[in-house]
């Protein structure tokens, strides 16, 4: 694997490393190579062993190409880059120091100048009789003169600075600090790249008592024999971009963010490692990505936006607000990766473990774990609290932009409480409907009361010929046949219920098995499962009992209708005599017998009615008791989770000083307002009359709770009567509608929307970077709205302090971000067509790699002023052109 495939990285780093050419070195006691390729291999495991991946060869006095070229050969095959280097000592102070020279790769192509200029320390000497403790006449001053005659690169390290032959023990501090401000500026006025081997904190703090900037310190092993290559005392870290000589000198010119003396911390955020597309012209194109800043550069229309456009696809994460960007950025997505097209994304989490995103155009997010698909794992959860921000939806200027913005945010915070919400606005609604099937229960119970007496009087009309006694036995038989078909129909929902009891605890999985951990705790478990096995065969039993007793019941019945069937011959006697009594006293003539059985079955039914509506108008005002009781418990998780936006803004506001966020509870009444307008569309009432009630009543709640007050509220008669219906059709939605909070931001003391687009921007960038709660933040464009100066003195700065524990992915035109935030990673994309199709040329590396320098500088906006901001890089660079 390429050590920089993922960009700017940490590389354990030897300083000060000495060879069997160096004459203190053992090896075999041999002073040349028995084979001449076995050192090398020995010598390159031995760094590799020590984990190193960039070291300097020092020899003292002397510096040998052919076996440089030998190891570094060697080396890369290992993915660990030599620099050439040598130590010498130069006459200074009481003892003389030994300083460390690295070397550009100039002084070794064709030529070997460090040999040349090694000799010319010690005119009169020839190479064989120069030994480790050979002493060049030279001072320092002098010997930094005849370096930079050659016009090639070097840097210096004051080697063991504490130690013998140290510039700090060789001479005393004063002395040793003028010493280095006379060497620590060129000729030209440049910063000479200067570090120190072994400095003691001590000493380091004198620096700034010379006007002096802190030191760049660095380790080295200084081995004297193979065991000792690559481990130090103290171990040293640099962050490059590219095997080069440039890379590690700026990593010393940047040595407060670049150079640890300690193992670099581990990656704790999660974060994407790379995306991959086929299909459409994206088709082939991967890309990887750094834990820290990478950027998207090119010029418009080079593809960077629609590979942002894919994350946030991948990621299944929300489009804008606005229908237009919508259909935009749905179009560039089917033409970044085709109909049937995918999008893979490779994702490591907070703990290392690495994820695929895989999404297939028009199709849901996969998430996949070694090869197998997770199921019911949203995309989102393996990158912790992603943030996504297109071109220009940082500075919309729709309504809801900030609420949402603020819900984007902190939304996740509020899962739990919003969960509590959606399932008491369910509870909610349940109520509601169980409330409008009962109906207006009054007037049906008038109804029915009317019909009770109706059908009384129709009876009484039989009372005079005695009817009631003389069919009692008619009237008995059909009265207790309903009484026991009601019996039959208990017992079989007896049987029902028994029935769904057990469907439901057969689905349920009793058993379970411990770890040998916890076996001791086996045996218990097992005897409870085995006694509710006991229950369930017990309720198989009980239902059994129950089917037979139904069984019986029906035999009952059967014998009871025999019973009725025989005494209706008696009745049907009864019934001639009555009817030829009623014919005889020709006073009533529309008498009909037939119906007198029929007259007390329906008022018998009536009355059973009656007293169903009695019971649901309990139930009615149980129901109507529970939904206030809900309502209030709904307005109290509200609440809860204001209260819980807030305690976030608060730890924002006091996170930074520049953007400053006030909130009110239910207070948005511009949308409370037009979602009124909006529900009763149609009703013909009026502006005035909404806007006169959202500012008496918070929220439909109130309304609905003070309804005959705010009913009463409204002028006309017209108007409170399609109120009252509108309000009666909506009051599901009424009354789960929740009014919305009311977000006042300003920045730098004025309401942000009074600030110019830019300043606006920035404010909301410097908002989001602010919560360090997101592990991955992408932002397409951020500079459209920024001026430079915003950029540099607001944007990266904050950037640069957080990136070590943020993701950030970037789409850019503008040089500043890249260049002066140090990114680790840069793609530089660019688009090319033939025959009508487009396609998409990526190149990738960090701010270290020459051909990812040479594109800012030529393509991007401002590239030449970016570097001019960041002057010592970019007069490293330029002299390296």
């Amino acid at each position: 694997m390429n050590r920089f495939q993922y960009g700017s990285t940490w590389v354990k780093s030897d300083f000060h490393l000495h060879t069997i050419k160096d004459k203190e070195f053992e090896y075999i006691n041999n002073t040349e190579y028995p084979d001449e390729n076995v050192f090398p291999k020995e010598y390159i495991e031995a760094l590799k062993n020590a984990g190193i991946g960039l070291g300097v060869i020092t020899n003292h006095n002397k510096f040998n190409k052919g076996e440089f070229d030998c190891l570094r050969k060697q080396g890369k095959k290992e993915e660990i880059y030599l620099l050439p280097g040598a130590e010498l000592y130069i006459s200074g102070g009481s003892e003389g120091i030994h300083i460390l020279v690295v070397f550009s790769d100039d002084w070794i192509s064709g030529e070997d100048y460090i040999s040349k200029f090694i000799d010319s320390l010690f005119p009169g000497v020839s190479r064989t009789q120069v030994y480790n403790d050979t002493r060049s006449k030279f001072s320092l001053e002098q010997m930094v003169g005849m370096l930079d005659d050659y016009h090639k690169d070097y840097f210096l390290v004051f080697a063991h600075a504490n130690s013998s032959h140290g510039i700090f023990d060789s001479m005393k501090p004063g002395a040793a600090m003028q010493t280095i401000k006379t060497i620590a500026t060129t000729g030209t006025g440049e910063s000479r790249i200067i570090a120190f081997q072994k400095l003691s904190d001590t000493t380091s703090e004198l620096f700034p008592q010379f006007e002096l900037a802190p030191p760049a310190r660095v380790e080295g092993s200084d081995p004297k024999m193979m065991e000792n290559v690559g481990h130090s005392k103290n171990s040293c870290w640099l962050k490059i971009g590219a095997p080069s000589f440039d890379a590690v000198k700026l990593a010393i010119a940047e040595h407060e963010t670049r150079i640890l003396l300690d193992a670099p911390p581990v990656t704790k955020h999660s974060y994407i490692k790379s995306i991959s597309f086929d299909g459409g012209f994206l088709s082939g194109t991967k890309l990887s990505f750094s834990p820290e800043l990478n950027n998207l550069i090119g010029i418009r229309g080079s593809g960077k936006s629609a590979i942002l456009e894919m994350i946030r696809y991948a990621f299944d994460l929300p489009l804008p607000e606005k229908i237009e960007d919508c259909v935009y950025k749905e179009g560039l997505r089917k033409h970044a990766i085709g109909s049937g097209g995918r999008v893979e994304i490779l994702v490591s989490n907070e703990i290392g473990n690495e994820y695929k995103i895989s999404r297939t155009f028009n199709r849901s997010p996969e998430v996949l774990f070694n090869g197998e698909i997770v199921p019911n794992l949203r995309s989102t959860s393996v990158i912790h609290r992603p943030l996504f921000f297109g071109q220009k939806e940082l500075t919309a200027r729709n309504e809801d932009f900030y609420s949402n913005l603020i819900d984007r945010l902190v939304g996740d915070k509020l899962s739990n409480i919003r969960k509590k919400i959606n399932e008491k606005k369910l509870f909610v609604t349940d109520l509601l409907s169980k409330i409008n099937r009962l109906g207006s229960l009054e007037d049906q119970k008038v109804t029915i009361q009317a019909s009770i007496a109706e059908n009384t009087l129709k009876l009484s009309q039989f009372d005079q010929f005695n009817v009631k006694e003389r069919l009692s036995t008619q009237t008995d038989f059909n009265t207790d046949e309903r009484t026991l078909k009601n019996v039959r129909e208990k017992y079989n929902d007896y049987k029902n219920i028994i029935t769904e009891a057990i469907t439901s605890i057969q689905t349920l999985d009793i058993k379970c098995s411990l770890s040998e951990r916890n076996k001791n705790f086996q045996h218990k478990i097992d005897q409870f499962a085995t006694t509710a096995e006991q229950i369930l065969s017990s309720l198989f039993d009980t239902l059994s009992k129950v089917s037979n007793l139904l069984f019986n019941i029906d035999l009952v019945i059967a014998d009871f209708s025999r019973e009725k069937d025989k005494s209706f011959e008696e009745t049907d006697q009864i019934k001639r005599e009555l009817e030829a009594q009623i014919r005889a006293s020709g006073f009533i003539s529309n008498i009909n017998l037939e119906e007198y059985p029929l007259l007390q079955d329906k008022i018998l039914q009536d009355r059973e009615q009656l007293k169903l509506l009695e019971n649901k108008s309990k139930n009615k005002e149980i129901y109507l008791s529970n939904l206030n009781t809900a309502l209030s418990e709904l307005g109290e998780l509200w609440r809860e989770e204001f209260r819980t936006i807030q305690t976030e803004l608060n730890r924002i506001n006091e996170s930074q000083n520049a953007v400053n966020i006030t909130s009110e509870y239910c207070m948005d009444k511009k949308q409370y307002l037009a979602y009124m307008q909006s529900t009763f569309k149609g009703s013909r009432i009026s502006s005035s009359t909404f806007s006169q009630l959202i500012e008496k009543y918070v929220d439909f709640i109130e309304m609905y709770r003070n309804f005959n007050e705010c009913c009463n509220s409204i002028s006309g008669d017209n108007t409170k009567l399609a109120f009252e219906k509108a309000f009666e059709e909506h009051i599901d939605d009424l009354l789960c509608y929740q009014v919305p909070n009311k977000y006042c931001i300003t920045y730098n003391g004025r309401d942000i929307t009074s600030l110019s687009l830019g300043q606006r921007a920035s404010a909301m960038i410097l908002f989001i970077l602010s919560q360090q709660d997101n592990d991955l933040i992408i932002i397409d464009q951020p500079e459209d709205d920024l001026d430079n100066q915003t950029i540099y003195q607001d944007v990266i700065k904050t950037v640069m302090n957080v990136k070590p524990n943020i993701q950030f992915i970037f789409a850019t035109h503008n040089a500043n971000i890249p260049v002066l935030g140090d990114s680790e990673m840069v793609h530089c994309c660019s688009a090319t067509e033939e025959a009508g199709i487009t396609h998409i040329n990526i190149k990738s590396g960090s701010l270290d790699d020459a051909t990812i320098r040479d594109q800012i500088i030529t393509i991007m906006e401002g590239g030449h002023d970016a570097f001019e901001r960041r002057k010592e890089i970019y007069k490293l660079w330029k002299n390296q052109k």
